[in-house]
């Protein structure tokens, strides 16, 4: 899953360097939200404000990619204390991050 920082680094257009910086990307309210997520520690709000993110981002279509890196988490039941944090393109409908969330 990616890091509460993800989006930032990349649409961010202070914080987005070689990505919304390179190109000259701006909008000052993701740039709030982006902000807000990075320092938000409750998980609901987070979820919250990064959807909203991420709404912007879709609707402002910045640049496509061209390729698609899959990636996954799994976790064995004995595991305690592996901090799941909803950002980033993360979809929510897995039996598992939905318990852990």
């Amino acid at each position: 899953m990616a890091r509460p920082d993800d989006l930032r680094t990349k649409f961010h257009s202070v914080y987005g360097v070689g990505h919304a910086t390179g190109i000259g990307y701006k909008n000052e309210r993701l740039d709030e939200l982006l902000e807000l997520g990075w320092r938000t520690t409750d998980m609901g709000a987070r979820k919250q404000i990064y959807h909203e993110a991420e709404q912007i981002i879709l609707d402002d279509m910045v640049w496509t990619g061209i390729y698609w890196r899959a990636s996954a988490e799994a976790l064995a039941q004995y595991v305690k204390g592996y901090p799941v944090y909803p950002s980033a393109l993360y979809k929510w409908t897995s039996p598992i991050s939905s318990s852990l969330a």
